[in-house]
């Protein structure tokens, strides 16, 4: 019984912290990423090298965010999503874009 009484009190603990944090603010923040995508996916045959630079911002953003959802705000609540929404209409155009830039750039670099 003592086993259990200390089980709950540390859940009731866990459970106050997460309510004292600031609450999740949402990934709208997350644009930089689909900002980043169109610069590398543009003009990566200007500066191959913004590829590595780009994979290395990547890999300190995921461990920022990492730790900023197990730290510093609230656990957000799960919305579940069929797909990106707008942000996948945004990377499909950069998309289409990049192909006609690159085969310009190309061109009048050749």
């Amino acid at each position: 019984a003592v086993r259990h009484a200390s089980q709950e009190m540390e859940f009731r603990y866990a459970i106050e912290r997460q309510v004292s944090m600031r609450p999740f603010d949402g990934t709208f923040s997350e644009y930089n990423t689909v900002v980043q995508f169109g610069y590398i996916a543009l003009f990566s045959a200007c500066f191959p090298l913004a590829s590595f630079c780009a994979m290395l911002a990547n890999f300190v953003e995921l461990r920022v965010d990492a730790h900023k959802l197990g730290f510093e705000v609230r656990r957000p609540r799960y919305l579940g999503a069929k797909d990106a929404g707008s942000w996948q209409q945004m990377m499909e155009l950069l998309s289409w874009l990049a192909i006609v830039v690159n085969v310009l750039l190309l061109a009048t670099t050749s």
